[in-house]
């Protein structure tokens, strides 16, 4: 099987979108003219942005569990994840500094905190924050690069998702025809970046292993 993030998001809640779209469908049964059920539209783009943001934090948790499972010393890490765990208990008054949290594997449940506190903060899921993000806590360089999309696809996604949060009514109009080719956009980039770690994550100087099955189900 794929990654749980990945299940979930396939099983949970993309079907949730599809069956906002087909309520809508259904309301405008027979009717003609200007559709007065847009909201249900705009409401459905907001939970398809919500499906992606929670998976890429939900994968980047995962693979971060399965390294700091694999690895007992943490010279083993990649470069960026020393540095984040490093600044964890690092202080510039150097009283405060906490470098006893790193001692035997207590640096794993620093790490672990960290990513969860970063994950927390984390939002507006557009292709540089995830960049930065997948970069800084899981070492890889460009994740953005493995959407056959491409990142202004989905910094767009994520524009339209902001812009129907913050304006509602006044928002640009989005058709049943618009949010299918967005929740398939979304499905195949959710597939790519499960790929992708998949890729990662296997290579010998991490984990060595398969973490996950690959599938191109989508």
């Amino acid at each position: 099987m794929p990654s749980q993030a990945r299940i979930v998001a396939r099983d949970n809640m993309l079907p949730e979108v599809g069956r906002i779209v087909e309520a809508h469908t259904e309301l405008r049964k027979g009717c003609r003219g200007r559709d007065t059920h847009i909201s249900i539209l705009r409401g459905s783009i907001l939970l398809l942005c919500a499906t992606w943001e929670v998976y890429c934090e939900s994968v980047l948790e995962e693979a971060v569990n399965k390294i700091l499972k694999m690895k007992s010393d943490p010279y083993d890490l990649p470069k960026d994840m020393q540095s984040q765990l490093i600044a964890a208990v690092h202080d510039p008054v150097m009283i405060k500094s906490q470098p006893l949290k790193l001692a035997g594997i207590g640096w794993r449940a620093v790490y672990e905190q960290e990513v969860s506190n970063a994950c927390a903060r984390f939002n507006t899921p557009k292709s540089d924050r995830l960049n930065d993000l997948f970069k800084k806590w899981l070492g890889m360089k460009v994740i953005s690069d493995c959407w056959s999309c491409g990142s202004q696809a989905i910094d767009e996604f994520v524009s339209l998702r902001g812009e129907i949060a913050h304006r509602g009514g006044d928002a640009q109009r989005v058709s049943r025809d618009d949010v299918t080719r967005l929740k398939a956009m979304i499905t195949r980039s959710i597939l790519e970046t499960d790929d992708a770690i998949y890729k990662y994550l296997k290579s010998p100087d991490l984990l060595g292993v398969a973490p996950w099955q690959k599938t191109t189900k989508l």
